[in-house]
């Protein structure tokens, strides 16, 4: 089971990185992933998928979502969703998974 979001912790490393300190706050995120922080790898979900902050990577955004809908962020679950249906990222398009979360997601709702 996941650790619930710790919005603090994202939050101080949205300071950091509106400081210039963005080095630092993907290390912070990158830390938060690994200790199963859904909200830490949606961040840096949307920071791969932007390129605002960081180098955009389609295909890095991809995974980020797929994990972040893994530990539970339901934000992340349609976006991660649309991204293995289009092929996001020059990746394969998965079709079958893309339509079996889906149904999940559409049980859920």
């Amino acid at each position: 089971m996941s650790r619930p979001p710790d919005p603090a912790f994202v939050a101080r490393a949205m300071e950091y990185a509106g400081q210039g300190r963005i080095s630092e706050a993907y290390q912070m995120l990158l830390a938060g992933i690994e200790a199963s922080n859904a909200l830490a790898a949606a961040t840096l979900a949307e920071w791969r998928l932007t390129g605002q902050l960081i180098r955009r990577d389609l295909a890095a955004a991809r995974e980020l979502f797929g994990k972040a809908a893994d530990l539970g962020d339901r934000d992340a679950e349609p976006i991660y969703i649309a991204m293995l249906a289009n092929g996001a990222g020059n990746a394969e398009r998965r079709w079958d998974e893309a339509l079996a979360r889906l149904r999940r997601l559409a049980r859920r709702e």
